[in-house]
C-alpha cells in the first residue's frame, strides 16, 4: 500500500524561519491550486494545502522559491494519533514563471 500525493500548485507562503532540531517545530509551504469544480456564480475556487518541510528541504525552498512560485511537490501523506492527514514533502521541482 502506497500513501503518496502530487501537487502542481503555486507557493501561497514560504517558511520564514527553520526552527532548530528538538523545539517540535516543523516548516510547512502552503500551495493553492484551482479547483476542478465551478462555484454556484461559475468561478473556480482555490484549494490551499499545507505541506510540512523536513530541514534540507526546508532550505532549499527558502532559497529556491518565492511567493508566486509554481511548484510541484511528491511527497507522503502521514495520519497522526487524530486520524489528521498530514502531507509531508520528499521532493520539491521548481517550474520557473517567465514574467
Amino acid at each position: 500500500m502506497l500513501a503518496t500525493f502530487i501537487i502542481v500548485g503555486t507557493v501561497a507562503a514560504i517558511p520564514e524561519d527553520i526552527e532548530e532540531e528538538g523545539t517540535g517545530h516543523q516548516p510547512a509551504i502552503i500551495v493553492e491550486t484551482d479547483s476542478h469544480f465551478r462555484n454556484e456564480d461559475g468561478t473556480l475556487s482555490k484549494n490551499r494545502f499545507t505541506v510540512l518541510l523536513w530541514k534540507g528541504i526546508a532550505h532549499e525552498v527558502q532559497t529556491a522559491c518565492r511567493e508566486g512560485s509554481t511548484v510541484v511537490i511528491r511527497g507522503r501523506m502521514k495520519s497522526d494519533e487524530a486520524g489528521q492527514c498530514r502531507l509531508i514533502a520528499e521532493k520539491v521541482s521548481y517550474i520557473h514563471n517567465h514574467r
